[in-house]
Parts: structure tokens; C-alpha cells; sequence
């Protein structure tokens, strides 16, 4: 699995890494790049304005996941989004890994 981040500050890049590692370490096999963008949309003026956005692209799937957030604090921001992602990832490879069974129950039918 090959992680990019796109952020410039280095605190938020490490909180990145560990949380990304650690909710999607299973899956390592599986998946081939994660990139994580965390953009501040306001600047120094405040708000509801850290948007987050996490593109996977799983093995075997021609289809890339995304998954979008915006949140007031970074570091929810980034846990909510590898929450997120972790379970969209295990979602899309438990659909990959049943595919060829589907694929033979419906041809038994016809």
C-alpha cells in the first residue's frame, strides 16, 4: 500500500500515516495507493472549513473510492475519513471477493 499525503504541515502528515496505517494495515494487500488531502478552505478566518478527501484505489477494481469530510478540527477531520475509508475498503473487497461466486450462482439459475 503506498500512502500520499498532500499537506504541507507535518504534524497533520504524521497523524495521517498513523491513522491511515492503522485502519487500513489489513487491507494492505489489497490496495494499491491511498492519497490523503486535508485543505484549509477559510485560511486564518475560522470555521467549519478543514475538508478532507481520501482516494483509494483497491486491486482488481477498476473504480476508485472517495471519501469526503469537512470538519471544524483537522485531526477529527482525518479520524472520521479513515474511519470512513476502512470500512468502504472492507465493503469493496468483501464485493470483489464474492464476485465469482455470484457470477456461478446466476449462471447455475439460467
Amino acid at each position: 500500500m503506498r500512502l500520499f499525503i498532500r499537506n504541507s504541515d507535518r504534524v497533520l502528515a504524521d497523524l495521517i500515516h498513523r491513522r491511515f496505517t492503522f485502519a487500513l494495515g489489513r487491507f494492505d494487500g489489497r490496495i494499491h495507493s491511498v492519497t490523503v488531502r486535508i485543505l484549509d478552505v477559510n485560511g486564518p478566518r475560522g470555521g467549519i472549513d478543514k475538508q478532507g478527501r481520501v482516494t483509494v484505489r483497491v486491486r482488481g477494481d477498476a473504480w476508485p473510492i472517495v471519501i469526503e469530510n469537512i470538519d471544524a478540527d483537522a485531526a477529527v477531520a482525518i479520524d472520521r475519513l479513515a474511519d470512513r475509508t476502512a470500512r468502504a475498503v472492507a465493503r469493496a473487497v468483501r464485493t470483489l471477493r464474492d464476485w465469482p461466486s455470484r457470477d456461478r450462482r446466476l449462471q447455475e439459475a439460467w
